[in-house]
């Protein structure tokens, strides 16, 4: 069970930083920005995109942090949710121990 937790985290993080930089997902940040300009400000946001993309693929992996206490989907939501916090707190702790900053704003 915790080793499947760490490879669906593991995973995730792999599809949040493709969704954010990859190309082909480009044109679709543009449109919805262009639609929407709060949009930008989620497409920036590590923990926002994680939200989506964790919950996406707890759906689909059926991981569930509370397992049978709740009904499926909310179970997967908050999974995600979870899941997406504790993730982008790792990240911001590793910056912050081993310096690493992003300088280009």
């Amino acid at each position: 069970m915790v080793l499947e937790y760490f490879a669906y985290a593991a995973v995730g993080k792999l599809l949040i930083w493709t969704v954010q930089t990859s190309g082909p997902f480009r044109p679709i940040w543009s449109f919805l920005e262009a639609r929407w300009p709060k949009i930008e400000e989620m497409h920036e946001c590590g923990w926002c995109v994680g939200c989506w993309v964790y919950t996406a693929l707890a759906y689909l992996l059926q991981v569930s942090m509370l397992g049978d206490l709740t009904y499926s989907l909310i179970g997967c939501i908050i999974t995600g949710i979870v899941t997406s916090f504790l993730m982008q707190a790792l990240s911001f702790g590793l910056q912050n121990w081993f310096g690493w900053y992003n300088y280009s704003e």
